[in-house]
């Protein structure tokens, strides 16, 4: 489903910046000027959870590619960057993905599994850290200015929302326009209808907007980000995604930062269902 509201579009966003603090409805509804149960109402009616349980969500689910991805970092640390004592995180997290964090940390360091809270037995055979390595560039990006729609389904279903997007807008498209998703969650971690994405189009930072369209903006932040180019159909290009944050990530020497990752388009051919797409991971 697409999240049409802004305020609640607003809300969302602040919770995905501040998973690492204390916070709370209250904090969330104050960012939007609206009392706790107006937003409450709101947040329900337009994302069919409420704003606590998204809190929730999403500290676990956030937590758990932290812990895959930056394996310097012990368990205890990364519960308490969320806000959780040592015991009453690994409570949660068991109760949230149905193993330990010790569990989830071992499956994914043994690469043996692609899923966790979906796993089926099935192996996923990834490439040597040094098939992913020769094709990363590490490098600083500025911000960019961004045309955006919000959706919480799953992610199969992207591809169906690009053409009235991009026809939406068509003014402000040209043939050299950049087209970017920003995927926030694994979808082997977050049930796949509720994972929450945005399609995107950039714009000048001095585009004006035409009153008619009320579609919102918002900035990427830039900074320094490990671009990976894949390329192939889409179920290629998801191997390569894994191959990138279960293989390159933990023993690169970096460690994910906290600003928001996304995919940057260079071909889009649907029609022979080709593409090629520079994964950019933010880094520190």
């Amino acid at each position: 489903m697409e999240v049409e509201n802004k305020t609640i579009n607003r809300a969302i966003e602040y919770i995905l910046d501040n998973l690492t603090s204390e916070l709370g409805v209250e904090e969330v509804a104050g960012h939007c000027n609206l009392s706790k149960f107006h937003l409450g109402r709101l947040f329900k009616d337009s994302t069919g959870e409420s704003i606590y349980a998204l809190i929730k969500r999403l500290k676990m689910e956030d937590s758990a590619i932290v812990l895959g991805t930056n394996t310097g970092n012990s368990i205890t640390h990364i519960g308490l960057g969320y806000g959780y004592s040592s015991s009453n995180y690994s409570s949660a997290f068991s109760k949230h993905h149905g193993l330990s964090p010790a569990k989830f940390r071992k499956l994914k360091k043994t690469n043996k599994f692609d899923v966790v809270n979906h796993v089926d037995g099935k192996e996923f055979i990834y490439q040597p850290f040094e098939y992913y390595d020769e094709n990363v560039v590490i490098q600083d990006l500025e911000d960019i200015r961004v045309l955006y729609r919000r959706f919480i389904g799953h992610y199969d279903d992207l591809v169906q929302h690009w053409p009235k997007f991009i026809d939406d807008h068509r003014s402000l498209v040209q043939d050299y326009s950049q087209l970017i998703d920003v995927c926030y969650s694994d979808p082997n971690i977050t049930e796949r209808n509720r994972c929450i994405y945005d399609i995107c189009i950039k714009i000048d930072a001095d585009t004006l907007i035409p009153p008619h369209i009320t579609t919102d903006t918002r900035i990427l932040k830039g900074g320094k980000f490990a671009t990976y180019s894949a390329k192939g159909n889409s179920s290629e290009i998801s191997h390569d995604y894994k191959g990138m944050f279960n293989v390159w990530l933990p023993n690169s020497g970096y460690s994910l930062d906290n600003r928001t990752r996304f995919d940057a388009y260079k071909v889009v051919n649907p029609v022979d269902k080709y593409f090629e797409v520079d994964i950019n991971l933010p880094i520190q």
